[in-house]
């Protein structure tokens, strides 16, 4: 059995939402754990959790599983998202 490549091995990590678009099309993200200085834009529909999209705002945070060993953005995958155990969307101003 081969071991998973660290540019591929999902870990949990925080997930900010930065911005949503006028058409809440997309969100801007920043995955501090991967890299703090960049800003990411996905597609709202790539989120399942009907939960968490409702919780969606800017300035909240979430639990994602994304492989954070990546090396370049395109290279990301962001699946499963949690709301914090509290049951609210974290909201830091």
């Amino acid at each position: 059995m081969s071991e998973v490549q660290p540019s591929k091995r999902l870990w949990r990590a925080l997930v900010r939402v930065d911005a949503i678009s006028d058409d809440e099309k997309h969100l801007f993200i920043t995955i501090p754990s991967w890299d703090s200085t960049k800003q990411l834009c996905i597609e709202a529909g790539s989120i399942r959790n009907v939960d968490v999209l409702t919780l969606m705002e800017p300035g909240s945070r979430f639990y994602a599983s994304v492989n954070i060993g990546a090396e370049r953005s395109e290279d990301l995958i962001i699946t499963n998202w949690k709301i914090p155990r509290d049951g609210r969307a974290a909201r830091f101003v």
